[in-house]
């Protein structure tokens, strides 16, 4: 019985160092562009191409007419410079498809959830890309990791032959112990759609 408490006290430092070396939200990336679109703006109206669509649980209006889905679903369409409006951030990850740590730029999803007033209701964000493949992401990870909807990649635009126009990119290489966080589905590239449900 006298050897308990020492055995005891390992496992507590265990712990609390464990705690100690996961970062902080704000420690994973770095600050591009500040943000000039903020919550409770009206999202502008398209002004360039359509570079992605915003559907379902949602309370943010678009400038002008309001748009809805053919079934009266809310919808917002956000060309490039409304969505780089929101401040872009990047950091670099091991990009688990290339196998090799890539600098990844874009805007944090934590943010696009708070301007586009997702409902305190909805639970997945569903993510479409070009070919109608679809990912459903819980919004919990979303909101509580910096995951950002990635445009460029090293530098570079991401190209929608490849990986564009966007991406969903997942810190994994900061957070390892969350293990929803290096799921390869989750990583999905050519994001045209996204919708709350």
């Amino acid at each position: 019985m006298n050897y308990r408490p020492l055995l005891a006290i390992p496992a507590i430092v265990y712990v609390v160092s464990g705690c100690a070396s996961q970062p902080s939200f704000e420690d994973v990336y770095s600050e591009i562009t500040p943000a000039t679109l903020q919550p409770g703006d009206a999202i502008p109206p398209l002004q360039g191409e359509r570079f992605l669509t915003v559907t379902g649980l949602i309370g943010a209006q678009q400038q002008g007419e309001s748009l809805t889905t053919p079934e009266r679903t809310p919808m917002l369409e956000l060309d490039q410079a409304t969505l780089n409006a929101v401040g872009l951030v990047e950091y670099s990850v091991k990009d688990p498809f290339e196998l090799q740590d890539n600098t990844f730029r874009g805007v944090l999803m934590r943010d696009l959830l708070a301007l586009w007033q997702v409902a305190p209701e909805a639970t997945h964000l569903t993510f479409t890309a070009l070919n109608d493949y679809r990912v459903k992401v819980p919004i919990e990870l979303l909101r509580d990791y910096p995951m950002i909807l990635a445009q460029f990649q090293n530098g570079e635009p991401m190209q929608p032959d490849y990986r564009g126009p966007a991406m969903l990119i997942a810190p994994h290489s900061q957070f390892q112990s969350v293990e929803d966080l290096a799921k390869l589905e989750y990583w999905i590239w050519q994001v045209v759609k996204v919708h709350a449900e």
